[in-house]
């Protein structure tokens, strides 16, 4: 596989449903391979079309820059940490000045999918969970 592409739902034993990285209600702790810098993957609409996605909240500082590389944080238990994400195509800085967002591109073929691989348990994932319930 090329990189993430969703989270799977309704799942029977032979199929299941996919909503993909691109798709609105998803959305991924992330981080900036280069700069460490941690943010949250979207979806939207506009992007969607175009086979994008964004990560927003980055800061300034870190200085996210075209062609970094966007993986999973791990952050959350959702995802392991690691999977590749995709590149970054652009950056602008957010109203506030403090903040960046950046427009990723997805390593996978989201639109032209044809098999993907399914994670269904990882470690990080009782590590997070056993997080949750000393907090």
């Amino acid at each position: 596989p090329a990189g993430l592409v969703g989270v799977a739902y309704d799942v029977t034993l032979n199929s299941a449903k996919v909503r993909t990285i691109l798709d609105s209600s998803v959305q991924v702790s992330a981080y900036v391979s280069r700069s460490g810098d941690e943010g949250m993957t979207s979806g939207s609409v506009t992007l969607a079309r175009e086979g994008l996605l964004s990560i927003d909240s980055l800061s300034r500082e870190a200085g996210a820059m075209v062609d970094d590389i966007v993986a999973t944080s791990g952050k959350g238990g959702l995802y392991p940490h690691g999977l590749p994400i995709g590149k970054i195509q652009s950056v602008v800085q957010d109203s506030d000045g403090l903040t960046m967002t950046a427009t990723i591109k997805p390593f996978a073929d989201i639109k032209n999918l044809t098999d993907v691989f399914v994670i269904v348990d990882f470690e990080e994932k009782a590590a997070a969970a056993d997080q949750s319930a000393v907090e």
